[in-house]
């Protein structure tokens, strides 16, 4: 009897090893400058978020053109393979419009939590620094921009929502 709950254990395990899955690398290239906005990104979730750029969404809105930028995962979990990431940021060409979306979900049969995907669009300017970030309010989420500079306060970037790509 001790032999199958053994058995019936690893099993489980290997199930649940089996099913899980690492998030592919970022797919976002951009060769920047020195002058090129910087766009980091926040979450206020503490398990996987994972954020995408569009950088053509100006000319054509299409599901294809957003990059992934990755993920960030503030701390590590038996459910999933990704390591922690703390950090994410990127480059971004000046004076043009991006577009970022981005997307959190978990569930690990006993806990669900679900935001997006959210898209927003805005034009980030040349050399300065911009915080994106998914926000979780009451019983809502929500992604906003804001401009960051040095001990200065935040300052809130001018959006648009972006259509639902096609």
């Amino acid at each position: 009897m001790r032999l199958k709950a053994t058995a019936s254990l690893c099993v489980s395990t290997l199930f649940l090893a089996g099913c899980a899955m690492t998030t592919p690398p970022p797919t976002y290239k951009y060769v920047a400058n020195s002058a090129d906005p910087t766009i980091s990104f926040e979450s206020d979730f503490v398990l996987q978020t994972h954020f995408f750029v569009n950088t053509r969404a100006a000319e054509d809105n299409r599901c294809a053109d957003f990059d992934r930028a990755g993920y960030l995962l503030k701390k590590d979990s038996i459910f999933i393979y990704d390591k922690a990431n703390h950090q994410l940021a990127l480059k971004a060409p000046a004076d043009v419009p991006v577009a970022v979306r981005g997307y959190h979900h978990f569930s690990d049969g006993t806990f669900t939590s679900h935001c997006g995907p959210l898209t927003t669009i805005f034009t980030p300017e040349k050399s300065k620094k911009y915080a994106v970030k998914m926000n979780v309010g009451e019983k809502v989420c929500f992604m906003s921009v804001n401009e960051v500079e040095g001990a200065g306060a935040p300052r809130p970037v001018k959006t648009a929502a972006l259509q639902k790509c096609q």
